[in-house]
């Protein structure tokens, strides 16, 4: 798609000549964001933000284990502004960026109640097991487990597509 059109979310690689175009896409995201960004878990260990540059990505690692597992996250948008009834696609790409594998990679993205996900949209890069399930705010939250250890190095991408309210 157009708007992950990007060096970043097609190898992992973040080019500088394509940081406007990134932030225009992660901006897009920031808009159709709840107050519960993505969520991570690592080796069944909810990970925290590491490092954090809003215009680009995030790195999440579990802190608490030796040697401790990195994974930066990266969410665009197809879109920051729509009507009710359009459609919002969204692309999150995530990298390994530490040094040793990472088992149990759990990608979970909760859903603002202004979008509804649009059931079939969802695809996962790398084979996992995917879950809609309702969230309090009449949405959903969206969870990939992935199935394979994630090497160090090696990444993916998660698309989806939900309907403006």
């Amino acid at each position: 798609m157009p708007y992950e059109n990007l060096t970043l979310i097609r190898e992992g690689t973040l080019k500088q000549s394509e940081s406007a175009l990134l932030a225009r896409g992660v901006a897009a995201a920031i808009t159709w964001a709840s107050i519960e960004e993505v969520q991570i878990i690592l080796d069944h260990q909810s990970a925290a933000v590491e490092t954090t540059d809003h215009l680009a990505h995030e790195v999440y690692a579990v802190k608490d284990q030796t040697p401790c597992p990195r994974l930066r996250i990266v969410k665009v948008a197809s879109t920051q502004f729509a009507e009710p009834g359009d459609t919002v696609d969204f692309t999150l790409r995530f990298d390994n960026v530490g040094n040793q594998p990472i088992g149990n990679v759990t990608i979970v993205d909760n859903l603002t109640t202004r979008l509804e996900y649009v059931p079939e949209s969802a695809q996962c890069s790398l084979k996992s097991e995917f879950r809609p399930t309702p969230n309090p705010v009449g949405s959903d939250i969206l969870r990939w487990e992935i199935t394979d250890p994630l090497p160090a190095g090696e990444g993916g991408i998660v698309r989806f597509r939900c309907r403006v309210r």
